[in-house]
């Protein structure tokens, strides 16, 4: 009996849950905070320029020539991230 007492368990649970469950109101939607994501933008747009900057400085160094392809290639993608993200984020944000 103590080895059908769990089987029995999961038999009658799921009946139990129907029967008691009443519906459960609509869930409330995220509403996006402007200042949390022009703060987010604003790190982004930092990050990028840091990265950006540090691969300018490490391509003046003695580099070998795969090296140099590899941080043209990752300078090409940090400038497109650039021009997709922060300009726009410059554009629309209040001049001082």
């Amino acid at each position: 009996m103590a080895r059908l007492m769990p089987l029995l368990l999961l038999l009658l649970l799921p009946a139990a849950w129907a029967v008691s469950s009443a519906p459960t109101p609509a869930p409330v939607y995220y509403q996006a905070d402007p200042v949390k994501l022009a703060q987010l933008e604003a790190q982004r747009c930092n990050k990028l320029t840091k990265e950006s900057t540090l691969i300018r400085r490490r391509m003046a160094g003695f580099n070998r020539p795969y090296d140099l392809e590899k941080l043209k290639q990752r300078l090409a993608q940090l400038e497109a991230d650039y021009a997709r993200y922060c300009s726009k984020a410059q554009s629309a944000a209040p001049s001082r």
